[in-house]
């Protein structure tokens, strides 16, 4: 997308009456940003209202599911998102636009939402539609793959970290409502009430029912108020019409500019953060409310309001953080490669706080099997804490306070999260340069889909066999990892740099050479004389690609300056002669 030429008279005597400043130069099309915000918004809520509401709505569907399993229900989401994201991507650059892929996905996720709500009705299975519905839900995420695409191709160079925090703040405002419209569905509670005598509505259904609402208004924008244009591509047009074949032909030719090889290590290197992030996020998030309720002695209905709360809290800081990168640009100061290394290791401090250390005091609350079945036989209320018949380390384990948890739960991920999430996908954006990223976000989405589904496996077995420890010990050696590589391989992680295109710099050398500049007084002289010509000087310097049409010939930067310098002049002598 490009800013519109604007007209000015330059010279009616000497050339001709229509001298026109194309302004080529492009710019970022922010309201399509904004609207991609708005839909990582609604891709966000829906994908956050689960966090705390889905283990106990399996153990509600099938008592006999155990936390493994549900760590395999977490992973078939990331499974979906391995397959579906590169041949998305693939096809987003084949057709050479998002929104047909987009709205695809958009479609799928309101039929996995739709399967999970009715998983109630089903006779038998109920667990396994549960994990389908999860798998279809988790290719359509691909999408954001594509959103985030958009967003780094849309936006010029120096737009990028801001149009990248205006996607990821969609995201983390999206991660803050989700689990607090979680918390609006709790007073439903269960069994709640039954629609048509047949659908159960309550604090467990809901979700899925406020899923198909936001994939229905974002299927809405799509379709009839999103406007695909890119200012960031290499070789990209205006969407401006331009009538003079031969104007046409000289933009064209000095867009014609060679894109080289982007840097594999450093790509391989933001890949390898962007698993680190999601495998750390997954983790935390596949047993969060499993863990709530073994160490804090929480029940199911605390543990879904308090998990929530702490999501929506933590959210807060992370939309917070976001908006001061995008109001108060604080993009200006980010160092890109130094800031995502303090964003992982805050994260290592996070685990070293919250490790159950053999020195913390107290001991774990725990029952047996022969508790539990009193209670489901109505004879004893729910127990609490964390089962010896099912966990071997219920024991030896120390519980960690649950303020220094959830404090520093919500203050350093919200952090850390905002941080990694814009400097790493601005570095990506970068690495590649201004060439069509779709097939590359995808491959990207399929590395955070790699992330999440070897994470709830690893994390969720190592859990249950060996007990938090075992699982902290696991994210702490993956971040230690890959602050190792980024370290060793710091100086490979800069933005791809493009050749300097050889028409434009023979202009600036042009320009440099040249002797005959104008002084600071005639300059001076120029503009208090006529403002159209001040007009045209300010513009043409502040734009250094820009160009002038005079009838059919076209001028660059140092032509216009120099015509306009010998015009001057000429009016000077004239005016001398007359006197």
């Amino acid at each position: 997308m490009t800013a519109k030429s604007q007209v000015y008279v330059v010279n009616e005597d000497a050339a001709s009456k229509d001298a026109i400043i194309a302004d080529d130069t492009p710019k970022t099309p922010w309201k399509s940003i904004y609207l991609i915000g708005v839909l990582a918004l609604c891709t966000a809520i829906q994908f956050s209202l689960y966090f705390s509401s889905m283990w106990p709505y399996l153990q509600l569907l099938d008592p006999t599911v155990t936390e493994e399993f549900y760590g395999y229900v977490v992973a078939v989401y990331s499974a979906g998102l391995i397959i579906a994201a590169p041949l998305i991507g693939l096809w987003s650059n084949k057709v050479k636009n998002i929104r047909t892929p987009v709205r695809f996905c958009i479609c799928l996720q309101l039929a996995g939402n739709l399967l999970y709500f009715f998983a109630q009705t089903l006779p038998f299975g109920r667990k396994f539609a549960v994990m389908f519905a999860r798998f279809f839900v988790g290719a359509a995420c691909c999408h954001s793959g594509l959103l985030k695409a958009y967003a780094a191709t849309a936006s010029v160079s120096a737009d990028r970290s801001r149009a990248m925090a205006i996607f990821t703040g969609g995201v983390a405002f999206g991660l803050t409502i989700g689990p607090g419209l979680q918390l609006i569905f709790v007073p439903l509670g269960f069994p709640g009430f039954k629609l048509f005598n047949l659908l159960q509505i309550n604090m467990y259904t809901t979700p899925p029912l406020a899923a198909m609402f936001l994939n229905s208004t974002a299927l809405f924008i799509m379709t009839f108020v999103f406007e695909e244009t890119y200012a960031g591509l290499a070789g990209g047009s205006s969407n401006e019409a331009v009538k003079d074949k031969e104007a046409e032909k000289e933009i064209r030719k000095a867009k014609e500019i060679k894109i080289p090889p982007f840097d594999k290590l450093a790509l391989v290197l933001c890949h390898l953060g962007r698993f680190t992030q999601t495998f750390t996020f997954t983790a935390l998030e596949t047993i969060g409310t499993a863990y709530a309720m073994t160490i804090f002695a929480w029940t199911k209905k605390e543990a879904v309001t308090y998990v929530a709360i702490s999501y929506s809290f933590m959210s807060v800081v992370e939309f917070v953080a976001y908006a001061l990168f995008v109001f108060a640009k604080l993009d200006r100061w980010l160092k890109l490669r130094f800031h995502c290394l303090c964003g992982f290791a805050g994260l290592i401090i996070l685990h070293l706080i919250t490790f159950s250390w053999p020195f913390l005091p107290g001991e774990l609350v725990t029952y047996t099997n022969k508790d539990m079945e009193r209670h489901l036989n109505m004879s004893a209320p729910e127990p609490v804490g964390c089962n010896m018949d099912r966990l071997s380390w219920c024991t030896y384990t120390k519980p960690v306070n649950v303020w220094v948890y959830n404090v520093s739960f919500v203050l350093i991920v919200g952090v850390s999260y905002c941080v990694i999430n814009i400097t790493l996908e601005t570095l990506f954006s970068k690495v590649l340069g201004p060439r069509r990223q779709a097939a590359h976000q995808g491959f990207l989405e399929m590395t955070e889909g790699a992330a999440r589904f070897s994470g709830p496996v690893l994390i969720s077995s190592l859990y249950t066999i060996f007990g938090p420890r075992a699982a902290w010990i696991a994210e702490i050696t993956v971040l230690s990892t890959a602050v190792t590589l980024w370290l060793v391989f710091y100086k490979r992680l800069v933005p791809l740099k493009m050749p300097v295109h050889p028409s434009v710099e023979n202009k600036d050398k042009d320009a440099q050479s040249t002797d005959e500049s104008l002084t600071d007084d005639e300059e001076h002289l120029m503009r208090e004389t006529d403002p159209d010509v001040a007009s045209v000087l300010g513009y043409v310097g502040l734009h250094r690609a820009g160009s002038v049409s005079l009838g059919k010939r076209v001028f660059d930067r140092a032509s216009v300056r120099s015509s306009m310098r010998s015009n001057f002049r000429k009016s000077i002598r004239d005016t001398m002669i007359k006197e």
